[in-house]
């Protein structure tokens, strides 16, 4: 039977770099999937995560709020009881609100709204401390030179790999029941790939070798632009050694065909589940998301991961696709924070009595060339930053603030490998005070550094209350395990690396809890 609104289905990926995926796209990356789904699609071309690491990006997505207006700052913190989702929207407008697997969510509530979890979170559902109380590394690392790759992923059959097969057999299951009877449903299919540190199966191997002997337009860092850098990104370069090592031009290479066969393997998954919504019937009454939490730098400005306000990590893939809507291309900048009001509308719910940060893409939707005069903001507070940093971006600039060091503003038009600082230039003094005010009505950096640094510091010291009694930290293991024996998944790995963050709760683990403060200094 027909849905008397539309179901929605949204899927999820993790660090997807928005240039590896689509037609034509510049490493040759093979997406079918995604590839079938852009042509029916309206693409938003400029959509922007709200902090370029996972759990205050995702948060972000479901509350509609940027990072300090829902306060879960870095990848430890947990969203709090209280905080309403898009879940809770979808609820009210009758829908049945599923989750399957991975939205980082940390802490005892691991539904948020949703109705129904079909699988567990990757990783132990506990709440771990912040990043390092103080920042150990130098603050204005020094060039180094070529340095060797220490970890290397080609294929393998880890239980990363496994907890995403088993992402999209149990999305292809539920929509094979049709459990939600005559009730329209939203699922969220959120996969951990193509994340590094998750390597392709060994079918992918011949896809792996096809990109290393590719040109995949791999440049090395010399010193000269390393020390042209902003220091949050020659900290993120260096880590805690004495100088930054940068990595060779072959090592680079290998780390992108990694990556990019990841990327292909992920999409296999992606396209199993539209496969499924085909073959059920389900296709022309369903609304379609796709979208990631961030990108991947891919080695480029000596940087891999995310971490950074560089497109490669802080612009994200969005598409939507709407039964009987046809495809289209919106260049405005838009917002992972958009989504939450977004779903709202599609579903016909009700509109929260309080104040989103995010705003609704149907205008966008209907008319793709509407203006629209909103910047999108970013934030980032997590390991390796020794303060936090923001960033906007509006049109061709974009404006990136590192309080008490160097901002920068890059005209994206005429740069977008966003190497020149033109907040240097006398001529574009309007357009940084322009965005500096535009960032003024958005937060006051200095009051969310402080906040920031607070509500980390009170977590640091709950967390290591726990860590300090044997009683406290045996009733948190006993949770875990009865966890882990209710779901009792068959991806889990036997505690090597899914329970990464249970060292602080080793009844016999000796901490040390002087350090008082978080983000990098002394207050």
């Amino acid at each position: 039977m027909k849905a008397k609104k539309p179901n929605i289905l949204m899927l999820m990926t993790d660090q997807h770099n928005p240039n590896a995926m689509g037609p034509d796209n510049p490493y040759g990356v093979e997406t079918p999937a995604l590839d079938r789904l852009v042509r029916k699609s309206i693409v938003f071309e400029q959509a922007f995560c709200n902090s370029p690491i996972c759990v205050p990006s995702r948060m972000s997505l479901m509350t509609g709020l940027y990072p300090h207006n829902h306060e879960v700052y870095d990848n430890g913190g947990s969203l709090h009881e209280g905080m309403p989702t898009f879940a809770h929207g979808l609820n009210q407008a009758g829908y049945e609100t599923v989750i399957c697997a991975r939205m980082h969510f940390n802490g005892l509530d691991q539904y948020h709204g949703f109705e129904k979890r079909l699988m567990s979170e990757f990783c132990n559902p506990v709440e771990y401390p912040p990043p390092r109380p103080e920042w150990p590394g130098p603050i204005d690392p020094e060039y180094g030179g070529v340095g060797p790759r220490e970890i290397q992923h080609v294929v393998s059959d880890s239980c990363t790999l496994r907890y995403d097969d088993d992402i999209a057999d149990k999305a292809c299951e539920y929509l094979r029941e049709g459990s939600w009877g005559e009730r329209p449903f939203y699922l969220l299919a959120s996969f951990y790939g193509p994340h590094t540190y998750m390597a392709a199966r060994k079918e992918y191997l011949p896809v792996y070798e096809k990109h290393l002997s590719s040109d995949l337009q791999v440049r090395e860092l010399d010193k000269a632009e390393f020390d042209a850098l902003p220091a949050h990104v020659r900290r993120i370069i260096c880590g805690t050694g004495a100088k930054a090592k940068v990595l060779s031009k072959e090592a680079i290479q290998e780390y992108r065909s990694e990556y990019l066969a990841r990327v292909t393997y992920t999409d296999g998954l992606i396209g199993k589940v539209l496969d499924t919504l085909d073959s059920e019937g389900l296709t022309e009454d369903t609304i379609i998301i796709y979208l990631s939490d961030h990108g991947e730098q891919m080695g480029k400005h000596g940087v891999f991961g995310k971490s950074v306000f560089y497109d490669d990590t802080v612009r994200v893939p969005l598409m939507i696709s709407i039964p009987e809507r046809q495809a289209g291309r919106v260049s405005a900048d838009v917002q992972l924070v958009d989504l939450f009001p977004t779903l709202l509308d599609l579903a016909g719910a009700p509109r929260p009595a309080y104040p989103v940060d995010g705003r609704s893409l149907l205008p966008l939707v209907e008319e793709p060339a509407l203006e629209w005069p909103y910047p999108a903001f970013s934030a980032f507070f997590d390991a390796q930053a020794y303060r936090p940093s923001f960033m906007l971006k509006e049109g061709k600039w974009k404006y990136v603030e590192y309080p008490g060091e160097q901002c920068f503003l890059y005209d994206l038009e005429t740069d977008p490998d966003e190497r020149i600082n033109h907040a240097v230039d006398p001529g574009c003094q309007p357009v940084v005070k322009r965005m500096q005010a535009h960032m003024l009505e958005i937060c006051e950096p200095l009051e969310v550094e402080k906040r920031a640094r607070h509500i980390q510091a009170r977590r640091r010291f709950a967390i290591m209350g726990t860590a300090s009694s044997r009683m406290v930290k045996e009733r948190m293991q006993e949770r875990i395990r009865t966890m882990r024996a209710e779901w009792n998944e068959p991806y889990w790995d036997g505690n090597i690396r899914q329970s990464v963050h249970e060292s602080f709760i080793d009844p016999d683990l000796e901490l040390d809890l002087s350090a008082p403060n978080e983000i990098g200094q002394k207050m």
